[in-house]
């Protein structure tokens, strides 16, 4: 089940929205997005997700790298959309994981 919400389309087509939860170990608040459009891809939230905690991923083998999990596994598929990842009602809770990587 899913919000249908026009609101961003100026064509009025109707767009499928969930709430997106992001919770990161060293922020005391989660990125919550009630309106992400089931369409979306894990690498676009995840770029949006790293802005709003104010990250980025190090260069390949330099140092940290950021990753979203659902549960215990992390999300590898960058273009698969949040739409999918939904298991039951519109709500998706995930964890961004830290990773250190060396050279």
């Amino acid at each position: 089940m899913s919000n249908v919400s026009t609101s961003g389309d100026p064509s009025g087509v109707q767009l499928h929205t969930l709430t997106v939860t992001v919770r990161y170990a060293a922020a005391t608040k989660p990125f919550v997005d009630p309106k992400a459009l089931e369409a979306e891809s894990v690498a676009h939230l995840k770029a949006r997700v790293l802005e709003h905690f104010k990250l980025q991923d190090s260069p390949p083998g330099e140092g940290k790298t950021y990753s979203l999990a659902l549960g215990e596994d992390l999300l590898t598929n960058p273009s698969a959309t949040l739409g999918s990842l939904v298991q039951h009602g519109n709500h998706l809770k995930l964890s961004l994981v830290e990773q250190f990587t060396q050279g």
